[in-house]
């Protein structure tokens, strides 16, 4: 499942717990506005998959349960600061 509806999903199907936006940095120091999750007090970056190991995270904010449908207009409102 993809698009907004899936990060609803995966957290009431129990797949992780918390969502968070935040700026990834590669060591080219390209900036990536992306979607982080946490699962048992641990973040988990189900899109980037291994290649995590290559960026450092800063996370921004906690994206609260009633932001779930709203993930696109949050990624393009962060990118437009």
């Amino acid at each position: 499942m993809f698009g907004k509806l899936a990060v609803a999903v995966q957290v009431k199907e129990g797949n992780f717990d918390e969502v968070y936006l935040c700026v990834c940095m590669n060591e080219s120091d390209f900036p990536v506005v992306h979607f982080i999750n946490k699962k048992d007090n641990k973040y988990i970056d189900n899109t980037l998959g291994y290649l995590y190991e290559k960026y450092d995270y800063y996370l921004i904010r906690k994206i609260d349960e009633s932001e779930f449908l709203k993930t696109n207009d949050i990624l393009l409102d962060t990118k437009n600061m």
